[in-house]
């Protein structure tokens, strides 16, 4: 099957004349995007048109895909917070197991918040207890702020903070 363009203007100049042996077969309508491509199989010729089906499924797909994205780097920032308070109670609990006939609560605080220096030190409140005579336990509580103001929708809070908390309890050592 060959395919041709028509030169003359009973056609149009966006139309497309099939021609098989020698006689026309079809006319067929082209639209300005479209492109005759040669099958790789049998040679045939076949015409592909684009009509912006993609981007508009590509505009639509587009916010949630940006929204996914940003809810997996909150949760990825989220996992990095608790991570490093849960440390600095670690660190904080050690220290007062050591430490424990002369440190105070000032003390364990500024030991545990050594070890979150990338962290904002406002929104971290440390408290330590002695809830046996045996053992220490120091309690981390953050506020994180969040850049995807859905997480905290979906929680039902109107402000896009979440509170992490982590606690550490550790033997005195004697």
């Amino acid at each position: 099957m060959e395919i041709t363009e028509n030169p003359s203007t009973h056609y149009g100049p966006s139309e497309v004349i099939y021609i098989h042996s020698e006689a026309q077969v079809s006319v067929r309508r082209i639209y300005t995007h479209s492109s005759v491509v040669r099958s790789p199989r049998n040679g045939e010729m076949k015409i592909k048109v684009a009509s912006g089906q993609g981007l508009a499924e590509f505009a639509i797909l587009l916010p949630v895909l940006i929204l996914f994205i940003m809810i997996i780097f909150d949760l990825g920032r989220m996992a990095y917070y608790y991570s490093a308070i849960h440390n600095a109670a670690r660190e904080g609990a050690r220290y007062a197991a050591i430490h424990h006939e002369s440190a105070t609560s000032s003390d364990i605080a500024a030991a545990a918040r050594r070890l979150v220096a990338g962290l904002d030190g406002n929104l971290m409140s440390i408290t330590s207890s002695y809830p046996t005579e045996d053992t220490v336990r120091v309690t981390i509580t953050y506020q994180f702020g969040t850049a995807t103001p859905i997480i905290s929708r979906l929680r039902g809070s109107a402000n896009n903070t979440l509170t992490l908390t982590s606690q550490a309890t550790m033997q005195l050592e004697k």
